[in-house]
């Protein structure tokens, strides 16, 4: 995915006898690059979800994320969501921000959230300080039957500007046998359960050909690294692992977890 460092490793053999084995390996770390739209929307879980999770009224997280592209300030910022009438109007939350903010619900389910004189930077100037974000949370209805889908897109305004739309997304319910093909799927790489977290351990799963040891690296949403653990056993297969993390304020991370062999990433929200 975009940002994502990417390292290759070329080793020339045999190094056995060789008497300048130094120049027989080299090692090229790249970044990620890619044309992108700063301005968008996801949720998480970021799959099809089963007739439990919607019976059970567990909840879904939406992150809108917003990025000032201008070329000068921007005072005021407005992010707007049609709450989708599959989901339980009076259970959506709003969870934190990037920035100070107040919020509406209005009769017709628009969920409007302001950023008053925040002057948020542009980009031009400050690439780190022109980002921003919330979050909020809605149950699915637990009426859901398979093959139900809920929509969700975001309009974000800067200023007087024309209002952005983001992508759409998508939570379909499906059938458990077709979720557990995915989940089968996803864990080929790696997972978060639970996820969102709201205490310091994060619980992953992660599969992989051979025993080896790997690293962890933890970014905020800005992309600074938070924390690093290093030398994590790796059975061949899959595995479970439960890592210790410092206090970390609210919001929502991505994690990388690294080895010469395998470079797997994924997002977290903590509460």
């Amino acid at each position: 995915s975009l940002g994502t460092p990417l390292q290759s490793t070329a080793v020339i053999n045999p190094i056995a006898g060789d008497t300048t084995d130094f120049d027989n390996y080299d090692t090229l770390n790249q970044i990620t690059v890619s044309g992108y739209d700063p301005n968008y929307l996801e949720v998480i879980p970021n799959e099809d979800v089963s007739p439990s999770f919607v019976s059970n009224q567990n909840y879904l997280y939406y992150i809108v994320h917003f990025q000032n592209t201008g070329n000068a300030s921007a005072i005021n910022i407005k992010t707007k969501n049609q709450i989708d009438t599959k989901l339980v109007v009076s259970s959506v939350e709003v969870m934190y921000a990037s920035h100070p903010y107040t919020y509406s619900l209005s009769n017709s389910n628009l969920l409007t959230v302001n950023f008053d004189n925040i002057n948020l930077p542009d980009s031009s100037s400050d690439p780190l300080g022109s980002n921003g974000f919330v979050v909020y949370r809605v149950k699915p209805l637990n009426t859901l039957q398979i093959g139900d889908s809920i929509y969700n897109q975001s309009l974000i305004y800067f200023d007087f500007n024309t209002p952005i739309s983001t992508n759409s997304v998508v939570t379909k319910v499906v059938a458990p046998t077709s979720i557990q093909n995915i989940n089968h799927s996803i864990k080929s790489q790696l997972t978060i359960e639970p996820n969102p977290i709201i205490c310091n351990i994060l619980k992953l799963e992660v599969s992989v050909m051979n025993r080896s040891q790997a690293d962890v690296f933890i970014y905020d949403y800005l992309g600074k690294l938070v924390h690093t653990q290093k030398n994590l056993e790796l059975s061949e297969g899959q595995n479970s692992l439960n890592i210790a993390l410092p206090q970390l304020k609210n919001g929502f991370y991505s994690i990388r977890l690294v080895n010469p062999d395998i470079n797997y990433t994924a997002r977290f929200i903590k509460l």
